[in-house]
């Protein structure tokens, strides 16, 4: 009897049991990318494990590299596009996905004009949403660089993002179905791009661009302010469903020197259950206001990079405040 035929006579929710605890504990799918290249019946137990996190590389990884050998070449990889061949190839992958990443190719600080992105002129992310409906989350977090802070950001810029990709967020933000999103690899995100998530609970941005009175960067997507009153567009808290967030992490707000933005009312989440703050603020004058806003929360974490050393001494007696 061949290995894969004793396999079998093994219960599958045995098996499965056994893969749960490997994908927990170790944390990490190398162990199971060994029991998938056993034989074919591990490997179908292995595919919703190896299969949960997607990563669309941009073209500065080595593979396509080495697949487009010149520079003019390079723009024309797309992952989205290669991406959707496979889900139409072997359509029930896309029931494992819970997680895709889209991560920004790097820019060099003094490069000019910067690197072309496939999120640039992408179309085929429009279509790749649509087909896995199991998704959890969203990430496009910038390149990470070394810093006496949390890790700085090679951002994207949104207005320079595609119509097409900015509408497939916009369309899947809108079904409500994302857990965590991490957007710290755009530069500023629209305020009504949010509005809708009201079963989000981990939020992770750069900035937050709260103003309602300009145009909408994606003023033809329907589904974009879909849930605004009709008759109060600048107070989306009083529209039911609001997400109660548990983590939010804010890189900067804005230019602002206080916490004002996150009380509102044109903020679009329920921050009363909320257990982790981390943010970078630009000042301190309205720390003090931090335990009425944020009841339940349990941790704290701040970047003061950006923060004047004058403020030191004030700085500690503020935090002395809120730990009472």
């Amino acid at each position: 009897m061949e290995e894969s035929e004793t396999l079998k006579i093994l219960p599958p929710e045995l098996l499965q049991t056994i893969f749960d605890i490997i994908y927990r504990e170790t944390g990490s799918c190398a162990t199971l990318e060994a029991l998938s290249c056993a034989n074919s019946y591990l490997c179908s137990i292995a595919q919703p494990y190896l299969l949960r996190n997607i990563v669309l590389h941009s073209h500065e990884t080595n593979f396509t590299k080495t697949l487009y050998n010149s520079d003019r070449n390079l723009t024309l990889y797309n992952p989205a596009s290669h991406f959707l061949q496979t889900l139409h190839a072997s359509p029930h992958i896309a029931l494992y996905i819970q997680v895709l990443t889209l991560p920004p190719a790097p820019l060099a600080l003094n490069e000019h004009p910067p690197l072309y992105h496939w999120l640039d002129t992408d179309a085929a992310l429009a279509q790749v949403f649509p087909l896995l409906v199991n998704l959890q989350r969203i990430s496009i977090a910038g390149d990470q660089a070394s810093t006496s802070c949390w890790p700085k950001h090679v951002q994207k810029l949104w207005d320079k993002t595609s119509i097409s990709t900015r509408e497939a967020l916009a369309n899947v933000f809108a079904a409500d179905r994302l857990l965590e999103i991490d957007l710290t690899g755009i530069d500023s995100v629209p305020v009504s791009l949010l509005r809708s998530l009201s079963s989000l609970k981990r939020l992770s941005i750069a900035n937050l661009d709260m103003t309602e009175s300009k145009p909408d960067p994606l003023g033809s997507v329907s589904t974009y302010r879909h849930c605004l009153p009709l008759d109060d567009p600048i107070t989306p808290q009083s529209a039911p469903g609001s997400s109660s967030l548990e983590y939010l992490h804010i890189e900067e707000i804005g230019r602002s020197s206080d916490l004002s933005v996150l009380s509102s009312p044109s903020f679009p989440f329920d921050l009363a259950q909320l257990h982790m703050l981390s943010f970078s603020p630009c000042g301190i004058d309205s720390m003090h206001n931090l335990s009425k806003h944020f009841g339940f929360l349990t941790n704290l974490r701040l970047c003061t990079a950006n923060l004047d050393s004058k403020f030191d001494s004030l700085f500690q007696m503020q935090m002395k405040a809120l730990a009472h």
